[in-house]
Parts: C-alpha cells; sequence; structure tokens
C-alpha cells in the first residue's frame, strides 16, 4: 500500500508536468494578488479607511500570497498534464520521454524551479538564523520587570480582554518596546525610565499588538515573501503592512483616551524616535516596535492628533477574498498516470499484412498489403483452364 502511494505521489507531484505547474502558479499568484493589492489599497485610501480595515485586508492578501494552489472549477483557462485519449499523444509523449532520456537536456522549467527554490530558501534561512540570534542575545540580557510594571500590565489585560499574562522584561540592549514570541509572547521595555501615564500607553499599545495576533499576521507576510522573494513590490507591501498594523493599535489605544492622553502618547513615540541610535527596519524580525520610520511617525502623528472616526468597509474584506478565490481559475493541474494508464485501442493506425493468392498454377504469386482493420481476403475461386475440344476426324 505505501509502495502504490509512493509511486503515485511520484507519478503526479515529482514529474515536469507538476513543476510547470508550480513555477506557472507561483507566477500567475504572484502577478495576480500584486493587481489586487494595488488596487484594493488605492480603493482603501480613497475611502479613506480605518488602519483596522486595511489590516483586515493585509490579513487576506497574505493568505492569497501564501497559498499559490487555489481551488478551481470545472473548467481553467489554462491546464497542466492533461493529455488528449488517443494513441498517437501517448505515443508521441513516451517517445519524446524516452528521446529526453537518452539525450538528456536542460528543461527551461526546470532551471526555473531550482532559481526559484535557492532563492525562497536563502531569504527563509537568513531571515530565521538573523530572528534567532536577536533573540538569544535579548534572552541573555533580559531582565524582569519591577512589580508595579508588571501589575499595570495585569490591569491592562483585565482591561482588553485577554486571559493569559503577557510577561514584561527590562533590557539594556534595546531602545524601543517591542512585543515578540509567538508561542510565549512577552513585553520588552528598554531600562530608561518612563513616567507612569506614557508607560500605561506604551504597554496597552503592545497589548493591542498582541490581542490582534500582528505577530501571526508578520509571519505569513514573511512567509510571503520568501515565496515571491522575485517580485519587486513585496518589500514595499511589508512596509505598507507594518504601518497599518501600527496605526491600527494607535485607533486602538486612542480608543476611550483623552485629549491630552493623546499628547503624551505622541510625545512617547517622538522621544522613542529620538532615542534610537539609527532608524532600522524591523522587517526582518518577528517582533513589533513602538516607532518606525519618518513616514510612518508623520502618518501615525497625524491619525492620532486628528481623531476621526473611520469606517472598516467589511464589505471590501469580502470582495477581495471573492477576487482571490478567483484566481484559482486561471491555472490548472490535471493530475493524470499517463505511462501506467493501457493505450486505447486503436482506431487508424494501420498494421501492415502480407497475403499470398495463387492466381493460377502457371502464374507467379502475387503479393499485396492489407489492413489488419480490414476482414481477411476471401480465397480467390480458381478455375481449370479452357480446354477446346480435339477437332473429330
Amino acid at each position: 500500500m505505501m509502495i502504490r502511494i509512493f509511486r503515485h505521489i511520484a507519478d503526479t507531484v515529482l514529474n515536469e508536468f507538476f513543476l510547470t505547474y508550480l513555477i506557472q502558479g507561483i507566477l500567475v499568484c504572484s502577478a495576480a494578488m500584486s493587481v489586487l493589492a494595488l488596487l484594493v489599497l488605492a480603493v482603501s485610501r480613497k475611502l479613506r479607511q480605518s488602519a483596522a480595515g486595511r489590516s483586515l485586508l493585509w490579513g487576506v492578501l497574505g493568505i492569497g500570497y501564501l497559498l499559490p494552489f487555489k481551488p478551481h472549477p470545472a473548467g481553467a483557462l489554462l491546464e497542466i498534464g492533461r493529455h488528449g485519449e488517443n494513441a498517437t499523444a501517448v505515443s508521441d509523449m513516451i517517445a519524446d520521454r524516452l528521446h529526453s532520456r537518452i539525450y538528456p537536456s536542460i528543461d527551461m522549467y526546470l532551471l526555473l524551479f531550482f532559481i526559484w527554490l535557492f532563492g525562497a530558501v536563502t531569504y527563509a534561512a537568513v531571515t530565521l538564523n538573523r530572528h534567532q540570534q536577536y533573540m538569544r542575545s535579548i534572552a541573555r540580557l533580559r531582565m524582569p520587570a519591577d512589580p508595579h510594571t508588571q501589575m499595570l500590565a495585569d490591569t491592562l489585560c483585565e482591561q482588553l480582554g485577554i486571559s493569559e499574562p503577557v510577561p514584561v522584561y527590562t533590557v539594556c540592549a534595546i531602545d524601543t518596546p517591542m512585543l515578540t514570541g509567538l508561542l510565549h509572547p512577552c513585553i520588552l521595555l528598554p531600562e530608561h525610565a518612563v513616567q507612569d501615564d506614557a508607560l500605561r500607553l506604551i504597554l496597552k499599545h503592545e497589548l493591542c499588538h498582541f490581542r490582534r495576533g500582528d505577530l501571526f499576521c508578520k509571519l505569513i507576510w514573511i512567509g510571503c515573501r520568501a515565496i515571491h522573494w522575485f517580485n519587486p513590490l513585496m518589500p514595499l507591501l511589508m512596509r505598507q503592512m507594518e504601518q497599518d498594523c501600527e496605526l491600527a493599535c494607535d485607533e486602538a489605544v486612542m480608543e476611550h483616551e483623552t485629549a491630552e492622553d493623546a499628547q503624551i502618547y505622541c510625545k512617547s513615540i517622538l522621544h522613542t524616535a529620538m532615542r534610537r541610535a539609527r532608524q532600522a527596519h524591523s522587517g526582518q524580525l518577528l517582533a513589533t516596535t513602538f516607532s518606525g520610520s519618518r513616514e510612518m511617525l508623520k502618518a501615525r502623528m497625524h491619525a492620532i492628533l486628528s481623531r476621526r472616526r473611520k469606517q472598516r468597509f467589511l464589505w471590501l474584506a469580502l470582495a477581495l477574498l471573492a477576487m482571490t478565490a478567483m484566481t484559482g481559475s486561471i491555472l490548472a493541474y490535471a493530475a493524470e498516470d499517463v505511462m501506467r494508464s493501457a493505450p486505447p485501442e486503436p482506431a487508424s493506425t494501420e498494421i501492415s499484412a502480407v497475403y499470398t493468392t495463387a492466381v493460377a498454377p502457371d502464374a507467379f504469386p502475387e503479393t499485396y498489403t492489407m489492413p489488419q482493420t480490414a476482414p481477411p481476403p476471401a480465397p480467390l475461386r480458381t478455375e481449370a483452364p479452357f480446354v477446346q475440344d480435339p477437332p473429330a476426324f
């Protein structure tokens, strides 16, 4: 049973047709989802959608990028791996395979597959290695926060509806608060002293990241960038995703706060940005930072101080989900075990046969060809030669 399963996998997946479908599927997915991303983001900016609504769009886009193989209906625009049922197509395909084994050549899609695999594995390995090294250095330097800070974090968890407590640590090597840890999340704070009002808002911001699941969204987009590393739009889309996640957390923090709290919140963001030695982009780390680039700071200050109510437009996320599912009808893969399937009966293949018939005793045999599908020729009736009666004397 296991041998049959492995043979089926080898015949269905590990063949040139599936590699062709894989490369074409990734290219089609990258192009289609990029068009949808630019279109939907333009519409969301035109409608002045809230950052929470745009972050929902980023989740749908991330799943669409991460899954290049989507369900397709019965008929697709292009099908890879389907062959005709006539014996000529099967014979030509077998002859091509035998020719490729005797005279091996480099297939274009096979070459593209190895290039894509090298880029994806390299990006994923470099990113995970950088994150692991950073987390190991943080784990050696972190210290538990004072009881007052931990008690304030526990109180905010109860207010935000977070059931599990999130531990808080202080680290001397960081210059911005951050949330890290997928399985065991924790909040990391710098060692410098912060006032209680600003500390409450900073902790609330990081806890909003935890409640919204922004770390998992960032993990999805790191996987998307590993798969579509060749797409020049991926760094831009990833930075825009991080900016919208920060803006969505700012909206959640300022939901029930006063104007004075908004000013304190803005000052704490600016002080954190000024203390940073360099504006490092956190796209390579599975962590959220309290401050970011100059463009992100301008957008956050404007959104916090304006305090305008914006709609989420959930119908836009549903429309994006429907359009993402429709991209599966562009390309399909017809898994077919052609090598081991019995070829159909030949309908028009002519196989010659030689028939010999005696026409006359003193004649040479006549040789001709007859299709095998035709009924065998009936034996010719031979009559005795006409002999004239001798004349009577």
